[in-house]
């Protein structure tokens, strides 16, 4: 009796998808968390700038003009991953897209007192008081580098769509 169930659950006619077929997580998530983090850099990394200090003024256009170019860019690019998505399209050019603005933030504000592997890759130098993008406030510093390690969070989800959803097909 047991097989005559196994046979009727994988006919081609019946409504139970072969696991072959199944999805764990759906690929818009991943848009999603691209335009959550675009958000998050855009409004928590201006509002870290805007932190004013009695001795050190923080705010710094440069600063908050890349913060915003980048999160604006995370923004329009998981968008239109989302419409790629939804449309249907197996491309992964917009994910790889990601996955390399992901890899350029993480590495936009490195914390100068890491171990070398990343101190020297550092693309801003906030730390350096020649720089046009010098903070001297210590905080700010701290949650701008903070605010750098979401890169990691958006290569690594570049990378799980990359490979798991879009790859295969």
């Amino acid at each position: 009796m047991s097989e005559a169930v196994t046979h009727a659950v994988e006919a081609p006619g019946s409504a139970v998808a072969p696991s072959s077929q199944k999805k764990f997580i759906n690929p818009k998530y991943f848009s999603y968390l691209y335009i959550a983090v675009g958000v998050l850099v855009i409004v928590f990394g201006n509002a870290a700038l805007a932190n004013t200090s009695k001795y050190y003024p923080t705010f710094n256009s440069s600063d908050a003009g890349v913060l915003s170019v980048f999160g604006l860019l995370f923004i329009v690019l998981g968008y239109l991953d989302y419409r790629n998505v939804k449309s249907g399209a197996n491309k992964p050019y917009l994910a790889a897209i990601l996955f390399v603005l992901g890899v350029i933030f993480m590495l936009l504000f490195v914390n100068q007192y890491d171990a070398p592997p990343f101190a020297p890759l550092e693309i801003i130098p906030i730390q350096t008081k020649t720089s046009a993008f010098y903070i001297g406030n210590y905080v700010v510093r701290d949650q701008l580098e903070g605010m750098s390690n979401l890169g990691i969070l958006v290569w690594l989800a570049a990378i799980v769509e990359i490979v798991a959803f879009r790859m295969r097909k």
